[in-house]
């Protein structure tokens, strides 16, 4: 029989082999990964046997390994019992160990002396172990158990510890690093599973404080109230779940922080509607809270005061724009789908009456939600990915005739319009290849600009409902390291992020990946077994496309040079196709469902090729500004993109035995079309607002010296001179003057404390219609060039040489293609 901690002997019988080992820990190829890892993703301790994936985030020890390979935990029930008998022992021990500086600490912490001996706080100083010996608890045993290490060191030493009882016997002990030496830091025995603490409690009342650590636990106790403690926020299991289904409130009582806030919002979701979030004041834990004065009486009327996280999900959706709260809304569905009938009913009634969202839309997501948590797959290390489902063979079917479709693009547009999305059709298709180019080597990355309220986020929450859900992560914000730990594989992701002060925090790690295509970072870990801080360097894949959306005209050089910037119709022409649409709802008009399913199987059957633009050395590019050397790559992604959609309709080659797509004219055309008005606005450097605004000045000086007669070189003005011929409010308009000084356009010839700017006109943007060859041009010069024209035709199978499967003009080695 193998030895309880030995992951590698097993894994060895099981054909695994090592790919890697150092300073400890084993590497292995992931098998829970889905496609499967091939880069050594699975860590193993060589002693203990816990086993982490850095990629997908499975975990656990070498019991639940074998679970997973479908044999029996080789730790039987007696040798267990043994190892809790030891750990009661050393518990004990530990108690009555206790010095009288650590317990006054505990004191000051609010436990009281009482407390203290009920729990068996205790304390491991430098003699613990040769006092156990001395008991006639052999070495071995106290190696077994964990509490020797390697080099018969001792694993505990000078810090507090805090035993886990399970009835009267120890199943954990976790420790406390000591206040006087060093900073606060909490870690167990090393080869326990993580478990809650005080689980006896479970079994004495029917309403729970679930606070975070164990030492707030033992304050709610003392205070009165029945309390089980988390070891750290985020370290609670959803396998916990069933141990609280008894129970009929679980109030979730975690520290006033960020970190506390968003442990809280996720245990919710999971204990369902039984739990309630309990705010406490900013900054406080459950300890200060009753340091600072306060008595049961006030934790009573919190937790009569806590709201459950529905609750606090309709308040934060009520605080959004109207325009935002319909997705965030969808979010919640998951959840709801998961509730009794009667639970759902009274939040149908709260989505009408808060948000009118109609109870037919409310009850078809409901549906769909369901549907979709049905069809989940289990995580077996094999087939799709959690959170993924798969296609039925009708949908796969209706999806590849949709793809064949010669008017795919238009049905897109049409599609797009029946969910209330109006006009902006060149912009919405943009998006749209943004998202499916992120199957790219090199996807797209956009800027959506436009004033407060003109639909920028409606537009791309519209595009991103065409694709599956997995395929896409969406946020208001986020953090500057949030992308650093994030345990899921971003490769081939579209990310969004609504509104511009969302992203600010995290520019740096979204540009790194933007043109990196992914992130590297090292950073210092702290060795659980040695307790001394280690170097450790973490790769975060890419691509991803990238879409965020902003009210401001320009950003920062080195986040509009990355991306494309689309900026909305602000049109009184646009307003009205809008209040048009609106009013359909209210006139009755019957509406066309979409099956938006039909859309994100489609997406999903869309496979990643190399593409070949054979008339790529033919299409003349605008050579300033210098930002143009990022633009050109970016617009040949676009071709790229409408080839990846249309992929059932193009050719395709073989190149040294690579399949390859071509892209023909058609794709150039639309590329062309999508693309000609975004790159004439990116060389003029300045927004269409400003462009109006130019316009308008100009037509009102001339106005002016009509008029008046006067000399018409006096070109200056003032805002409040141009403003009414604008028709905008104060904001917009100094918005825009400031784009047009910093362009050069305007100058500033008086500004004075307390009296109005005054502007000089200095010319009007640069216009050039002729920023790109047209595709009927383009087509006529590439069948009369002499050296591609062999590629007009297609490849005669088996033979045929290609030239260049880049996007540059240098030519590469001869490759031997053939017809596919």
């Amino acid at each position: 029989m193998i030895q309880s901690h030995d992951g590698q002997s097993y894994l060895s019988g099981k054909g695994i082999n090592v790919k890697k080992g150092s300073r400890g820990e084993l590497q292995y190829d992931c098998f829970f990964c889905s496609p499967p890892d091939m880069k050594g993703h699975l860590y193993v301790n060589e002693r203990t046997g816990l086993y982490h994936c850095k990629k997908c985030g499975a975990g656990g020890n070498l019991s639940t390994l074998m679970k997973h390979f479908g044999d029996r935990p080789d730790v039987e029930i007696s040798e267990r019992s043994k190892l809790r008998s030891v750990l009661t022992a050393v518990a004990l021990h530990y108690h009555n160990s206790l010095p009288g500086p650590i317990r006054k600490y505990l004191n000051g912490r609010g436990i009281s002396d009482e407390s203290i001996d009920r729990f068996k706080l205790g304390y491991a100083d430098d003699a613990s172990i040769g006092s156990l010996e001395g008991q006639g608890i052999p070495r071995e045993r106290l190696k077994d158990a964990g509490l020797l290490r390697k080099n018969g060191s001792p694993f505990f030493r000078r810090v507090i510890t805090i035993p886990y009882f399970e009835g009267n016997t120890v199943s954990l002990i976790r420790a406390r690093t000591d206040p006087e030496t060093q900073r606060k830091t909490y870690f167990p025995l090393l080869g326990y599973d993580v478990q809650l603490y005080n689980r006896n409690a479970l079994t004495r009342s029917a309403n729970i404080v679930l606070t975070e650590g164990e030492l707030d636990c033992i304050v709610a106790e003392q205070h009165g109230f029945s309390a089980i403690g988390v070891p750290g926020a985020n370290a609670f299991k959803e396998e916990w779940k069933s141990l609280f289904d008894n129970l009929d409130i679980v109030f979730v009582c975690f520290d006033a922080d960020e970190a506390g806030r968003g442990s809280a919002s996720r245990i919710c979701p999971v204990l369902g509607e039984k739990a309630r979030i309990i705010q406490l004041p900013d900054g406080q834990d459950l300890s200060d809270f009753f340091n600072s004065g306060k008595s049961a009486d006030d934790l009573r009327q919190l937790l009569d005061d806590g709201r459950s996280f529905m609750d606090l999900e309709i308040a934060r959706i009520e605080a959004l724009p109207m325009n935002q709260q319909r997705p965030q809304l969808r979010k919640l569905f998951p959840y709801l789908a998961t509730l009794d009938s009667v639970d759902r009913k009274v939040y149908r009634g709260r989505f009408k009456k808060n948000f009118n969202f109609p109870g037919a839309a409310f009850n078809e997501a409901i549906k769909e939600a369901k549907r979709r948590i049905t069809a989940k797959m289990p995580h077996t290390g094999a087939g799709m990915d959690a959170g993924k489902e798969e296609p039925t063979p009708e949908e796969v079917a209706a999806a590849t005739e949709l793809l064949k479709s010669p008017d795919l693009i238009r049905e897109f547009v049409g599609a797009s319009e029946k969910l209330g999305c109006v006009g902006e059709d060149n912009n919405k298709v943009i998006v749209y290849f943004a998202l499916t180019s992120r199957l790219l080597d090199d996807p797209i990355s956009l800027i959506v600009k436009g004033e407060s309220s003109c639909g920028k986020s409606f537009l791309v929450e519209t595009v991103s409902r065409f694709l599956p859900d997995e395929e896409l992560l969406m946020f208001t914000a986020m953090t500057p390291k949030a992308l650093y730990h994030r345990k899921d594989s971003l490769a081939h992701k579209g990310l969004i992020i609504f509104e511009r002060a969302g992203a600010e925090e995290s520019d740096y790690s979204i540009r790194t990946m933007q043109s990196e295509k992914k992130i590297i970072f090292s950073t210092s870990v702290k060795n659980p077994e040695t307790q001394e801080y280690e170097t450790k360097d973490i790769e975060i894949e890419g691509p991803i496309a990238y879409i965020e959306t902003t009210t401001k005209p320009h950003l920062h050089p080195e986040n509009e040079t990355r991306c494309f910037e689309l900026f909305i119709d602000e049109s009184e022409t646009q307003t009205e196709r809008i209040f048009h649409a609106q009013q359909q709802k209210f006139l009755m008009v019957p509406t066309e469902k979409v099956d938006l399913r039909l859309w994100q199987v489609a997406q999903k059957l869309l496979k990643p090729y190399r593409i070949k633009i054979p008339f790529v050395d033919l299409i003349n590019f605008p050579t300033r500004p210098i930002r143009v050397r990022r633009d050109y790559p970016r617009f040949l992604t676009m071709v790229e993109a409408s080839c990846l959609l249309h992929q059932h309709q193009r050719r395709k080659i073989r190149v040294n035995r690579e399949e390859v797509l071509v892209a023909d004219i058609e794709d150039y055309a639309i590329a062309y079309e999508l693309a000609c008005g975004v790159l004439q606005q990116t060389i003029k450097a300045i927004s269409p607002g400003c462009e109006e605004l130019m316009a308008t000045i100009q037509k009102h000086l001339r106005a002016r010296a009509g008029e008046s007669e006067q000399d018409e070189a006096d070109q200056t003005f003032t805002r409040s001179d141009v403003q009414p011929d604008t028709g905008w409010n104060r904001n917009k308009i100094s918005k825009h003057l400031k784009e047009a000084v910093q362009a050069d356009l305007l100058e500033i010839v008086k500004c004075e404390r307390g009296k109005p700017t005054r502007y000089r006109f200095v010319k009007l943007p640069d216009v050039d219609t002729n920023v790109l060859i047209s595709p009927i041009e383009l087509q006529e010069k590439w069948a009369e060039d002499s050296e591609p024209a062999h590629l007009s035709q297609p490849a005669q199978s088996g033979s045929g040489q290609v030239n260049s499967l880049s996007d540059n003009t240098v030519t590469q080695p001869a490759l031997v293609a053939e017809e596919i």
